[in-house]
């Protein structure tokens, strides 16, 4: 049989664990939760970044920006690369 002693420090050593458990569950829920905000804000900044990018692929113009679109500049609107 344990004497008495020996079975409160193991108690205390146990209430001990316990609360080093809980303050570590909480820290890393913390940690998890600003991670989660960060990838969010991360996620909508480009997310607004790509928006930004096709909105300005679809207002570029199809011809050259020095010319008009006539029939003088197809041969050269011919030899673009297309962005897409």
């Amino acid at each position: 049989m344990a004497s008495l002693a020996a079975l409160v420090e193991r108690a205390q050593a146990t209430r001990l664990e316990a609360q080093f458990v809980r303050s570590e569950t909480v820290r890393l829920s913390h940690e998890s939760a600003e991670a989660a905000r960060q990838l969010a804000a991360r996620r909508q900044t480009v997310n607004d970044a790509l928006l930004r990018t096709q909105a300005m692929r679809r207002n570029l113009p199809t011809w050259p920006a020095w010319a008009t679109p006539d029939t003088d500049t197809e041969e050269l609107r011919l030899t673009l690369v297309p962005l897409e």
